[in-house]
C-alpha cells in the first residue's frame, strides 16, 4: 500500500533541533549570568532586584526548564508547533517574572525575550509566529501593571513595555525569510521520505512476487532476503 504525506509523522528536522538546542542552552546561560552579576553587584547598585526572592525563585524556575527542556528532547514530538509554544510559553512566563522582580521594563531585561522568540518564530508558521509574538508582548504588559499597582512605577514605562512588544513583533518580520526557507526544506524532506517509502514497497512487492528463487545472504552467510518462491522451494 502506498505511503502518504500523511502517514509519516511531521519530525522536527535536524535543523530544527539544532536551533532548539542552541536556544535550550540560551535558557542555562541566563538565570547563571543573571545570578551571578547579582552577586557581584554593589550594594548600592541599580542592577539589584526590588524583589530579590522572587528574582531568585524565577532564576531557578527558568534553569530548571531549561534541563527539562533538554532532557524531554529525547521524547517522540510529533509536530514542532507544540514544540515551539511551549518553548515559547515557558520563555516569556519565566522571562517576565524575572522582569518583574527587577522593577519593570525599566530594568532593561526585556530584551532578553528577543532571541527566544524569534528562534521560536523560525520553527512556527506564519500564523503561530505572531501568536508566538503576542504571547511575549501579552507577558509584558502583564507584568508592567502588576508592577505599576505592586512597585508604583512610573505610568512612562508603559511606553516602554509597547516599545518593547514592537520590537518583538519586528524580531518575528526579520526572521520570516529564515522560517520560510526552513518550512520549504523540511516540505521537501518529507516529500523524498514519502517518495523512498513509496519505492520501498514497490520493490518488496515486485521482489516478492517474482517467479524466480531470490536470495540474498550477506558475508558471512546470513540470510538477507528471501522472496515467496525461494521460500516455498526450500
Amino acid at each position: 500500500m502506498p505511503a502518504s504525506a500523511a502517514s509519516l509523522k511531521p519530525a522536527p528536522s535536524d535543523l530544527a533541533w539544532r536551533l532548539i538546542g542552541l536556544v535550550n542552552l540560551y535558557r542555562l546561560l541566563v538565570p547563571l549570568v543573571l545570578l551571578a552579576t547579582q552577586w557581584l553587584a554593589d550594594p548600592q547598585s541599580a542592577l539589584l532586584p526590588t524583589h530579590p526572592q522572587l528574582f531568585l525563585g524565577a532564576c531557578i524556575a527558568y534553569f530548571t526548564a531549561g534541563v527539562l527542556l533538554v532532557v524531554a528532547r529525547r521524547l517522540s514530538w510529533p509536530t514542532l508547533r507544540r514544540i515551539a509554544l511551549l518553548n515559547a510559553t515557558i520563555d516569556a512566563a519565566a522571562i517576565s517574572l524575572i522582569i518583574y522582580s527587577c522593577g519593570g521594563v525599566a530594568s532593561g531585561l526585556g530584551i532578553l525575550l528577543v532571541l527566544p522568540v524569534g528562534a521560536m518564530a523560525v520553527l512556527a508558521d506564519s500564523r503561530d509566529a505572531f501568536l508566538i509574538a503576542a504571547i511575549a508582548a501579552l507577558s509584558v504588559l502583564v507584568q508592567q501593571t502588576f508592577s505599576y499597582f505592586t512597585d508604583f512605577v512610573p505610568g512612562t514605562d508603559f511606553t516602554y513595555a509597547g516599545f518593547l512588544g514592537v520590537v518583538l513583533f519586528a524580531s518575528i518580520l526579520a526572521v520570516w525569510p529564515v522560517a520560510n526557507r526552513l518550512r520549504e526544506s523540511e516540505a521537501l524532506v518529507r516529500r523524498q521520505e514519502v517518495d523512498l517509502a513509496n519505492l520501498a514497497q514497490l520493490s518488496q512487492y515486485i521482489v516478492q512476487h517474482l517467479r524466480k528463487s531470490i536470495l540474498v545472504v550477506d558475508a558471512q552467510n546470513r540470510m538477507r532476503l528471501i522472496n515467496e518462491y525461494a521460500a516455498q522451494i526450500l
